[in-house]
This record gives C-alpha cells, structure tokens and sequence, in this order.
C-alpha cells in the first residue's frame, strides 16, 4: 500500500504603521496539497489554494486596542470564502482581557 500526501505552502506578509494609531497587515499564503495512491489508482491529484488577508490594530484609547481583519480565500474545487476576524484587548495594568469573534474556512476532505 502507497499513499502519498504532500503540501507545499508559500507566505508573504506586510506589516505597516500607518498612523500612531493604525497598524496594517496585509498578506497572501498560496497552499498546494499533491495526493497520490497506488491502492486507490490515483496516480496524482492536486488542487490549490490561494487566500489573501488584511487586518487592521486600532489603538482607541491608552488601554483599549481593537482589531479588524477578513480573509478571503479561493479554492480550486470549492470556490470563494470571506471570513471575518473581529477583536478587542483591554490592558489594566499587568493583566491583558481580550473577547474575540473568528471565523475560518477547512477544505473538506
């Protein structure tokens, strides 16, 4: 029995200060996942995906930052995905209270 299962993945990203108050990232990640299996005859099968990202740190007051950010993700077989990331982080002295929402995108197998 043979099986094969590679992934080959590339990243960029950039991270920007914009303003005192503003810190941008933007980015890219490019996943290429290669399938092969003697059992199954599959000699081999890829497919890729491609997501680009951009998330944004705003500092609303000395202690309070929030952070806003969406993925967009193309799949070869399964199409388009945005998904949302929304967070806020609240600093009283040495403690860090953070509430977050996210969602995500996983191929289906």
């Amino acid at each position: 029995m043979f099986l094969s299962i590679n992934q080959y993945i590339m990243k960029l990203k950039l991270s920007i200060l914009t303003i005192l108050l503003f810190f941008l990232s933007v980015g890219t990640e490019y996943i290429v996942d290669v399938l092969k299996s003697q059992t199954d005859n599959i000699a081999k099968e890829d497919a890729y995906t491609l997501a680009l990202f951009a998330q944004d740190e705003i500092k609303l007051l000395r202690n309070l930052q929030a952070l806003i950010g969406v993925r967009y993700i193309y799949h070869e077989n399964f199409k388009n995905h945005a998904t949302p990331n929304v967070a806020l982080m609240y600093k009283p002295g040495k403690f860090n209270f953070r509430a977050s929402y996210a969602a995500g995108f996983r191929t289906p197998t």
